[in-house]
């Protein structure tokens, strides 16, 4: 028996094309089994709701963070291809294409890391037009036409905490904790909105030089330090090599603390700056 194979792929959203390093599919099912009187077994099982979604990383920053900003946004004519093989291995010319008219996009993390390139990964929740028709179809279509991934790629930067620059950074990254609420009602099975309850974002910086913890008064159990403002940067690239800073994020309020110091034999003494990131009735972080 042939078995279809299929590969990694990538997303359409509207007329932009994301890259991706990984994508899942969740149908996320809620059912429930029917039994009474006694029985060994369920005399049916039936399907409740679900609250399908896509989730993603990509190397394609600049262009998922232009469309999530630093929170959410509703999207539209959204594309979702998983690339068929033939027997062989070899890419086929029909693929599999899962497909909403409507989701909605959540960021869920950014980071960067030294020797490698940076990553943002999102969350599609795809939005039902009337609760109780599937949000997403599925069909067989040729690849869309894509731009290269050389003007997206970024690198780790610099990284800035309380006015003081940072150096010996190896790593940093933004976990933007979202909570989606999905809106289901009036027996409905899918959602026919969704929305972004909170945000408890959490910046995480690893540096090399644990010495400065002590000037940014967190270097010990009890030292924690408000924070005034946090820089993360990343940098651009040219003709393969890394150039200048052009995309910064900013931690504007929060508590500031070091978390982990970690000592091993043949590696060097390494400190992660945790930050707990405030921000009231906004996310409390800008991209620039």
């Amino acid at each position: 028996m042939t078995v279809q194979l299929s590969s990694n792929g990538l997303i359409t959203i509207g007329l932009n094309t994301i890259n991706c390093d990984s994508i899942t599919y969740d149908p996320a099912r809620q059912t429930s089994r029917v039994d009474s009187s006694g029985d060994l077994s369920s005399h049916s099982v039936k399907l409740f709701q679900a609250n399908p979604v896509f989730r993603f990383t990509s190397k394609d920053v600049p262009l998922v963070i232009s469309l999530t900003g630093t929170t959410a946004a509703s999207v539209t004519s959204v594309d979702v291809f998983f690339q068929n093989l033939d027997p062989q291995g070899i890419r086929s010319s029909s693929h599999t294409k899962m497909s909403s008219s409507t989701c909605f996009l959540v960021i869920e993390s950014v980071s960067a890391a030294q020797g490698g390139f940076a990553t943002v990964t999102a969350a599609l929740y795809p939005v039902a037009t009337d609760g109780l028709t599937d949000p997403v179809t599925k069909s067989t279509d040729s690849l869309p036409s894509y731009s290269a991934l050389d003007s997206q790629i970024r690198t780790l930067g610099s990284c800035t905490i309380n006015s003081t620059d940072l150096t010996g950074v190896t790593s940093w990254n933004i976990q933007f904790n979202p909570t989606v609420q999905p809106n289901i009602s009036d027996g409905s099975i899918f959602a026919d909105q969704y929305s972004l309850l909170s945000q408890m974002a959490m910046a995480t910086i690893t540096s090399q030089n644990p010495t400065q913890a002590n000037s940014l008064k967190v270097g010990t159990t009890n030292d924690v330090s408000v924070l005034t403002s946090a820089v993360l940067n990343l940098r651009g690239t040219s003709s393969g090599i890394t150039n200048t800073e052009d995309t910064t994020f900013t931690l504007a309020d929060g508590l500031l603390t070091n978390s982990v110091q970690t000592s091993n034999q043949g590696t060097l003494l390494s400190v992660d700056y945790q930050i707990e990131v405030a921000g009231g009735r906004d996310s409390g972080i800008t991209i620039s």
